[in-house]
């Protein structure tokens, strides 16, 4: 069974045993080859080629010998005269094969999602096998570059490129994924630890992956640093700045040099300039480009410049001189420079002229003494720019052995390395790895940018076109470099002229989209506070006649003390006016008439204390009996 390089790196995260070291993870890979072989005595070149041929994994001669001692180890092989052959029944009970099924899935989902991503988002139809080598390419440009001087190997082996653009058209997918928080994410982050995992037998010493450093310092370079302060947004700063946490906390000095202070100073006074004059016309990089889109003003920029030296302090970088050069370790800087000229296309002579200062600066430090492992080197020079590695490294083995630690290492190998030896420290490195890695790829090169740049100052000059308004909008909007990354997909053979035209037409789409949403939201908006005031007056209404209610139970009693009270108060009065000596009738005639009427006068109070009757309706009610009293008097004088 042939089983896809990606397939086989999410396998071995799957069965990663934190507990062992990484060496231990490739056990059952080489013992399943084992199996599959159909000849004996196993040799290391037959197990190498059928690692290769069967998980389409390809590692370094030293790392299979020393898996091969473990193998032998635990007992799928056994040693005969200084020649491996199988143990049929110590392999038969192998069980890889469970958690190959485990994977496939994943695998299958992977893939389908990559092919479903190209065809609904760019009209592009890949079969299965060009999506698996798409993947593949991207794997092999964010591998660890090799710390060996063991030029043209790689873990997953290289193949013709069958889809063009394929690294902008992965990292697209991978960016998409991680905006959507999709379940496939988890997939790709799987398949990439497995990536970082295999890469730790490309080291000098796989066993040693998890020591901590000692008396190492490492120096890194502008972009890095530019990355790792914000200058170049936000989801490139998060991985630089949990690398120098990781890096401080086992055991490494963070440095750069006084040169790298002054060009990064360099580059953000340069970029508060150009902004503050609105020269843009031929300007780009990533910070220039993350000033624009996040609007700071050149003032900013300038105190960001003034404070560089405390924001370094802040992530315990310290700001170090060159040392003084010492004839004996002074290397050919002007070899060094033809090098790298060669081997990469600088726009000016100061990048190339403060690489070589660095490189220079590393090689003094270090005394003309070889280290065989990266924990135990006393100086390195950390770049994130792997071309600058691999030219420096390449120049280096010309005359250092092969296992001697190179003096410059790329930000993706040392978060490998970083990763390997404290990855429950770390979980979301590898996350934020894929998202910074494919924010960058989707970011247009110098050369892409430069036309770019260079057509638009023309639509300034025709007539036909709203020339401030669409420059404004080509050059600051942030939808324009996407548009300009969607319709080329990062190739500059695919920039026309007419291109230019297309990014305005979309940028205008997706500005009127963005209105369109916003009226919308706005409606919405608008609806939920008409809807949120009605809910507020309806509780306000509501809590107004409970209070209300509240009142009048509260009331109701009171009148009645009220009424009681006024009735005791009368009785009172009646009391103390009655003749309580009780006088003889001839004597007391009179005060027993007045006594009787405050009686009736107290009856007909109380009646209308409790019944609510006034004493106007007992006058009216006399008046009607007397009026019928006097016609029916008047009745019976007349004799009718």
């Amino acid at each position: 069974m042939i089983t896809p390089a990606i397939t086989s790196l999410a396998i071995l995260q799957v069965n990663w045993n934190q507990q062992k070291d990484y060496v231990e993870n490739f056990v059952p890979f080489l013992a399943d080859c084992i199996r599959e072989l159909d000849h004996e005595p196993v040799t290391l070149g037959d197990v190498q080629r059928q690692l290769e041929r069967q998980f389409q994994l390809r590692l370094p001669q030293h790392a299979v010998k020393a898996i091969l001692v473990r193998v032998q180890k635990r007992g799928y092989l056994n040693l005969n005269h200084g020649a491996y052959y199988r143990n049929e029944s110590k392999l038969a009970q192998l069980n890889f094969h469970t958690a190959q099924q485990t994977v496939v899935r994943m695998h299958e989902t992977l893939v389908d999602g990559l092919r479903r991503f190209c065809r609904e988002s760019y009209q592009l139809e890949l079969t299965a096998e060009d999506a698996e080598t798409a993947l593949d390419d991207y794997l092999n440009e964010n591998q660890v570059d090799l710390l060996r001087a063991t030029a043209g190997q790689s873990l997953i082996p290289l193949r013709a490129p069958r889809v063009k653009n394929a690294r902008y058209l992965v990292a697209a997918y991978a960016d998409h994924l991680s905006q959507t928080h999709a379940a496939d994410f988890e997939s790709l982050t799987t398949v990439v630890q497995g990536n970082m995992l295999a890469n730790a037998l490309f080291l000098p010493d796989p066993s040693a992956a998890r020591q901590k450093f000692r008396r190492t310092t490492l120096y890194f370079d502008t972009p890095f640093l530019m990355s790792a302060l914000g200058y170049d947004g936000q989801a490139k700063q998060e991985p630089c700045v949990e690398l120098l946490d990781l890096l401080y906390e086992t055991g490494a000095d963070l440095c750069c040099f006084q040169h790298t202070v002054n060009e990064m100073r360099g580059a953000l006074l340069s970029s508060a300039n150009l902004i503050r004059r609105g020269n843009l016309h031929d300007a780009y990089g990533p910070s220039l480009e993350h000033f624009i889109q996040t609007g700071y003003s050149p003032a900013e920029i300038e105190l960001f410049a003034a404070g560089l030296e405390r924001n370094l302090d802040a992530h315990r970088i310290k700001v170090g001189d060159r040392p003084q050069r010492i004839h004996e370790y002074q290397i050919d800087e002007a070899e060094l420079e033809q090098v790298l000229r060669e081997r990469i296309s600088y726009r000016s002579q100061d990048p190339v002229a403060c690489d070589v200062d660095s490189i220079a600066a590393i090689m003094q430090l270090r005394r003309g003494q070889q280290y065989g492992s990266i924990e135990t080197c006393k100086a390195l020079f950390v770049t994130t720019n792997r071309a600058l590695a691999r030219a420096v490294n390449s120049w280096f083995y010309g005359t250092a052995p092969p296992e001697a630690v190179p003096p410059v290492i790329s930000d993706t190998t040392l978060t490998t390395v970083l990763w390997l030896k404290r990855p429950l420290a770390a979980p979301n490195l590898p996350r934020k790895r894929i998202i910074a890695d494919a924010f960058a790829a989707m970011q247009p090169d110098q050369s892409l940018m430069r036309r770019y740049l260079q057509a638009i100052d023309r639509i300034q000059t025709d007539p036909k076109v709203r020339a401030a308004d669409d420059y404004f909008l080509l050059r600051y909007s942030s939808f324009a470099r996407s548009a300009l990354m969607e319709l080329t997909q990062g190739d500059d053979a695919a920039f026309t002229d007419a291109t230019v035209a297309e990014v305005l037409e979309s940028v205008r789409r997706r500005i009127e989209g963005e209105l369109r949403e916003d009226r919308d939201a706005e409606a919405v908006r608008r609806q939920q506070a008409e809807q949120r005031a009605v809910d507020v007056a309806t509780r306000e209404a509501d809590r107004l006649t409970r209070r209300a209610q509240r009142a009048t139970r509260l009331a109701r009693p009171c009148t009645w003390l009220v009424r009681i009270l006024a009735v005791a108060l009368l009785g009172v009065g009646l009391l103390s006016t009655f003749p309580w000596g009780l006088p003889d009738w001839e004597a007391g005639r009179f005060r027993y008439v007045l006594t009787a009427l405050q009686v009736a006068l107290f009856v007909l109070t109380i009646s209308s204390l409790v019944s609510g009757t006034v004493l106007e309706n007992h006058f009216r009610r006399l008046e009607v009996w007397l009026g019928r009293a006097f016609e029916k008097a008047f009745q019976l004088a007349s004799g009718d």
